[in-house]
């Protein structure tokens, strides 16, 4: 996990989706989400109550190959003490 922004992380994986597990908490940050070099989507990790090993991105529908995921750090949400972003799994199909 970090607390930085705009530190990265990035995975290469076969298939046709991809899905992020992780945290979600009153102390966690967004990220962005790039699928072979295009956005994708924000995710924001900030909720109330904390939960773990919660799938928190999902991407489906990639033509079947070689794929590239890329998670980006955000400002965090105003509404969350910290700005954690935690990948604890990500599952390929």
């Amino acid at each position: 996990y970090t607390t930085g922004i705009d530190l990265e992380a990035q995975f290469s994986f076969t298939g046709t989706g991809i899905q992020w597990y992780g945290v979600v908490s009153p102390d966690h940050g967004r990220a962005d989400v790039y699928i072979d070099g295009i956005f994708d989507a924000t995710v924001d990790l900030y909720t109330s109550t904390p939960w773990t090993a919660q799938r928190v991105y999902a991407k489906t529908g990639l033509a079947n190959g070689t794929h590239t995921i890329r998670i980006v750090t955000r400002p965090k949400n105003p509404s969350s003490s910290n700005s954690y972003v935690e990948i604890d799994a990500l599952e390929y199909q």
